[in-house]
């Protein structure tokens, strides 16, 4: 064996194994093509221990409840959204999927908030708060330790 992965000669032992595939570097052969840095965002576990999570979720549904001064029945929507993003900040299970569900209610209200004329989709707008409210129940009762599993004894019991 040469010390390659399959046959003598594989890896070349010249190479700089250490070195990035795409590189801007003198004589790597690729400067003149250009390459589109990739922003990979940390995760939960990787920032501030989710104070800024805690924040952001603290401030969603404000801007929505602007919007509910000219459109009245906005308010338990933009209500809705800061106690769901709230409460999944809040979760001690499933927290990251809890976190995961609070960007989707903070992206929920960037698009309330684009939409035009919502004045005449009451009927739409009600279904929205009525599955936020169903989203509240649940985010609630990740903030409980033995939810998860009273939740599988009570379905196994009803089966």
């Amino acid at each position: 064996g040469g010390g390659g992965c399959c046959e003598e000669g594989c890896i070349n032992k010249s190479d700089d194994l250490t070195s990035p595939l795409l590189s801007d570097a003198p004589g790597s052969g690729t400067a003149d093509v250009p390459v589109a840095k990739v922003e990979r965002t940390a995760s939960f576990h990787e920032t501030d221990g989710g104070a800024a999570t805690l924040k952001a979720a603290g401030m969603t549904g404000q801007a929505l409840l602007q919007v509910a001064q000219n459109v009245p029945f906005l308010a338990p929507v933009a209500f809705l959204l800061g106690a769901v993003a709230s409460s999944a900040a809040e979760a001690v299970v499933l927290k990251s999927d809890c976190r995961e569900f609070a960007v989707v209610i903070q992206q929920l209200e960037q698009i309330l908030l684009r939409a035009e004329s919502l004045e005449q989709h009451g009927g739409e707008v009600s279904e929205v708060r009525d599955a936020l409210a169903d989203a509240l129940e649940l985010m609630e009762s990740m903030k409980r330790q033995g939810f998860l599993k009273s939740f599988w004894v009570a379905d196994s019991q009803r089966s």
